[in-house]
């Protein structure tokens, strides 16, 4: 049996009527439904505990035809035989199914009601505000999160609070707001600072086309506050954003060291440690973007896992104890996090593997699958409107598919690769063993980048207007160069805070090295026809139908240990089913003149394919 089959994860009945209940209350009207939502609830808390006192409390849950499941202390799922007393048992089965299906029935009423309830509490929004129209105004904005700074702008763009407005637009005070304002010399805007400026603010509404208005929609953002000038800083920064924001100056110096002469792979370097994209040219964004790597320069899982495993090894080195250890690292990772400007994305990972690491030390569980949903579930209840947004969905659904997927994938196929099979081991002697350990290791990673590459599809597709089936080769190369890089670059780091800087400088170079490499490889890759090609849903709502149906999908594969329905081969074929049929290739149609698209009869026009939720201006 698979290691990695049969895990549990309980937290799921959590987890997907949250999501569920956030997008009912999403497509909805704002508002709609009010103080019934909680009825509702009650009511599904009424069914669930029906239940439980019918089945006898903890039966509820257990009680199934299917062997029984337990996991090791190693983490191995092992299947538990229902035989003698325990298949007597069972015969009591059937009469449980209908408090099951109550129980389940409740947990998801109960749970997705709740969430529609909270989603449109945390709104809070208005429907007459789709009718206002842009006006000027005086706010006060408390900074939750500062863009990085595109080079040649003088203006500081990010999302704030509104803390104080004109008795006319009174009720806008405590939602999210999008600004751009023009900060006075000498000022700089950090996060947690309270400024006062005056400029045009515009409403947002709660359904946008893809692109920018999109992103912030997806991001919790109400309005826009665009054209503002500087006021007054109403109250300063906290001490601790303005440690960051020195850091994180003082980190991007370190990381340029040596590399003043060579500006492109500098700006690369420095976007790829620290997350800034607004340091990459128009030419490597397009580059990185067709070649679907652009997800090395966003600080995400990748960075994360890696820096997690830098920081591991030299707290094992210095002999630090596995708890302490654990507990300083990640608090050493949330301080890096803050430092680059406390993306969500980079918030994201750093809370799947604390809860990770967190269950593993307390000895919670050893259920990877688990302690990625936990903190899935957490992340949502902080901060509803995540689920929108393409980071969170790429984020999550392409660790779901890789532990739902790709490790059971990988180790089928490690189960075949037996080189040498007449010949004992011990006599293999160590270029054979050296070649054994390779190619599992190869065969490893193409069954990760299936994985990967199986929900990611729809997401570019529908996001970015784009096919790049190579992606999944180049990022086979790519992922592990720019992990070397990033070793480099945080030693770099390290050893620039200590003073070290011809050590810093090697580093420097060494990662340099590594990235003009990529960059040279990615440029030949693109040129070899049909490694990415234009192309779109054939209806909006296909890219998010298909991945749910898909991530539903995998789910059940996992469930049924990919023993039914064809097996691990099924998702493939269905993708490639789904490509051919539902999608159009090519470029999306030129837009029509004005005169004809108003002739044209009311209905969606094809979105352009280019349009991308990417960095803000």
């Amino acid at each position: 049996m698979e290691r990695n089959i049969g895990h549990r994860a309980p937290v799921l009945w959590l987890l997907l009527p949250t999501m569920g209940g956030f997008a009912v209350a999403r497509a909805l009207p704002a508002g709609w439904g009010g103080g019934w939502w909680l009825m509702v609830a009650a009511l599904g808390v009424v069914l669930a505990v029906g239940a439980l006192a019918r089945c006898g409390g903890g039966e509820v849950g257990a009680a199934s035809g299917r062997p029984e499941n337990a996991e090791t202390d190693d983490g191995v799922a092992e299947e538990r035989s229902v035989t003698g007393p325990a298949r007597k048992r069972s015969t009591g089965v059937e009469g449980r199914r209908g408090p099951q299906v109550c129980w389940a029935a409740g947990v998801v009423l109960a749970v997705g009601a709740a969430a529609c309830a909270y989603f449109q509490l945390r709104e809070n929004r208005l429907a007459a505000w789709a009718r206002l129209p842009a006006r000027e105004a005086e706010l006060v904005l408390e900074v939750e999160r500062v863009f990085p700074q595109v080079p040649g702008r003088v203006t500081s763009t990010g999302f704030a609070r509104i803390v104080a407005a004109p008795a006319v637009v009174t009720e806008t005070v405590g939602q999210r707001v999008f600004f751009s304002v023009r900060a006075a010399a000498g000022a700089e805007v950090l996060a947690t600072a309270r400024i006062r400026a005056a400029g045009v603010l515009t409403p947002l509404p709660r359904r946008v086309e893809p692109g920018f208005d999109g992103y912030l929609v997806n991001s919790g953002a109400a309005f826009k506050f665009n054209r503002a000038r500087w006021l007054a800083l109403e109250r300063e920064a906290s001490e601790y954003r303005k440690f960051c924001a020195a850091a994180g100056r003082r980190f991007e110096r370190i990381l340029g060291l040596g590399l003043e002469d060579q500006p492109a792979l500098r700006s690369i370097h420095v976007a790829m440690l620290l997350g800034s994209r607004a340091e990459l040219s128009e030419g490597q964004r397009e580059l990185f973007m067709n070649s679907g790597t652009m997800h090395l320069f966003a600080i995400s899982g990748l960075h994360i896992a890696v820096i997690w495993t830098v920081l591991a090894g030299l707290l094992g080195a210095a002999r630090v104890p596995r708890l302490a250890g654990i507990g300083v690292g990640l608090a050493a990772l949330l301080l890096y996090v803050q430092i680059t400007g406390g993306a969500p994305s980079a918030l994201r990972a750093w809370l799947m593997i604390a809860f990770v690491l967190a269950a593993k030390a307390l000895r919670w569980t050893r259920n990877p699958l688990a302690g990625i949903a936990a903190s899935a579930l957490v992340v949502l209840w902080w901060e509803p409107w995540q689920l929108f947004g393409l980071g969170f969905q790429m984020s999550y659904a392409v660790v779901a598919a890789l532990l739902l997927y790709g490790l059971p994938l990988s180790e089928r196929w490690q189960a075949r690769w037996k080189p040498w099979v007449d010949r004992p081991a011990a006599e293999w002697g160590w270029w054979r063993s050296r070649a054994q350990e390779a190619g599992g290791a190869v065969i490893s990673g193409a069954a990760l980048a299936v994985a990967a590459t199986l929900v990611s599809v729809p997401m570019t597709l529908g996001n970015f207007g784009v096919l790049t089936p190579g992606s999944m080769v180049v990022n086979l190369l790519c992922i592990p160069a720019s992990s070397l890089a990033i070793v480099a670059g945080i030693g770099s780091i390290l050893t620039g805070l200590l003073g070290l800087e011809p050590v810093c400088v090697f580093l420097n170079h060494a990662s340099a090295l590594l990235i003009a490499a990529m960059e040279q490889g990615l440029a030949a890759a693109m040129r070899v026809p049909g490694m990415y090609w234009p192309a779109q849903w054939r209806a909006e709502w296909l890219g998010d139908a298909v991945l749910v149906a898909l991530l539903a999908a995998l789910l059940a594969g996992y469930a049924w240990r990919w023993r039914k329905a064809g097996g691990l081969r099924t998702p493939v074929a269905a993708l490639v089913v789904v490509l051919a049929v539902l999608v159009r290739h090519g470029a999306p149609p030129a837009p029509e003149p004005a005169g004809q698209a108003a002739e044209r009869p009311s209905g969606n026009l094809p979105a352009a394919g280019a349009a991308v939720i990417a960095a803000p201006p």
